[in-house]
């Protein structure tokens, strides 16, 4: 994702709901062992620094309670999901917490 699509998304005001699943790295499924760590920034107030609803989670209890958040919005919001797993897709909801 490029910060310019996010621009675009203030601009035009369409109701996407993006969500991060952010497990602070950069792997390839392919070769999980040759990716590498990241400081990764907080999505969510980058969101908002560009004019965006920002949402972050890291408690899988309040990941239901943040997506009825941002269905309810009508415009574009992005949700930060703080995950601990390295194998992102296909993924379930437990897994992605590490409870899989």
């Amino acid at each position: 994702m490029l910060l310019s699509e996010l621009l675009t998304l203030r601009q035009t005001q369409a109701p996407v709901k993006v969500i991060v699943l952010n497990d602070r790295s950069y792997r390839h499924e392919a070769q999980p062992a040759a990716g590498s760590e990241l400081s990764a920034p907080d999505f969510a107030r980058l969101a908002e620094a560009t004019g965006l609803k920002g949402l972050r989670v890291r408690d899988p209890a309040q990941l239901a309670a943040v997506l009825r958040e941002a269905l309810a919005h009508h415009g574009p919001v992005v949700i930060d999901a703080v995950v601990r797993h390295e194998k992102l897709l296909p993924l379930a909801a437990d897994e992605a917490w590490g409870q899989g």
